[in-house]
């Protein structure tokens, strides 16, 4: 029976000191093959790096690409703007001519309605003077859309549209998300009017003597 359990023993103390053995160089190997890895991406990425000099060049030259968009960017908002102001201005002479024209029409509809309350016997032109006024009344209508169209393209929400639009992700999407900005507004406000200024005023008067009273 001792023998036994001597044999069962040394049986146990040869596998665990096999076990051990086998731990202890599979570790070593991972840790060669680990230093190895570490050693090649240094390698690769010493061979990536880029000199002070090649990122200061590009640098440089993305500020001048970027000093150039914007340039771009501007004379082509100058000439649109211009493009659109004489378009106005055009608009606004046809839309006084037009005004002029309705209200000649809508005089000579307003002097056959008298003739006729006058004249009720007498055949009168009131039914075609109220269709031609009422057929350019439509066009004059037309010429104010249009008029408010050109002066829409100028405002101010079309240059903050431009302008986000032109800009990176986080300008794009603020402008996209722009009604919950507007939602939470006038909460901001109050709370930096009730909370944030009272703080900052408090800490600042906690360095003198103030006396509340």
């Amino acid at each position: 029976m001792e023998v036994i359990l001597y044999i069962l023993l040394g049986i146990t103390i040869i596998a665990i000191t096999y076990l051990f053995i086998q731990v202890l160089s599979g570790n070593r190997k991972q840790h060669h093959s680990f230093q190895k890895e570490l050693k090649e991406r240094k390698v690769k990425k010493k061979a990536q790096e880029k000199t002070r000099e090649e990122k200061a060049q590009e640098k440089a030259e993305l500020k001048a690409a970027m000093k150039e968009q914007k340039e771009k960017w501007a004379k082509e908002d100058a000439e649109y703007e211009a493009a659109v102001k004489v378009r106005i201005a055009e608009l606004k002479d046809e839309v006084a001519e037009s005004k002029l024209k309705l209200d000649a029409l809508k005089f000579a509809w307003e002097e056959s309605k008298k003739y006729q309350k006058e004249h009720p016997t007498e055949e009168t032109t009131v039914e075609a003077d109220e269709q031609a006024y009422r057929e350019y009344l439509t066009v004059h209508e037309r010429l104010l859309q249009k008029l408010r169209i050109e002066k829409d393209r100028i405002s101010l929400y079309r240059k903050a549209e431009r302008w986000s639009k032109r800009g990176g992700r986080l300008r794009r999407q603020i402008f996209l998300n722009r009604q919950y900005y507007y939602l939470i507004t006038p909460y901001t406000i109050l709370f930096i009017i009730f909370t944030v200024i009272p703080v900052v005023m408090s800490l600042a008067l906690s360095f003198t003597y103030f006396n509340l009273l």
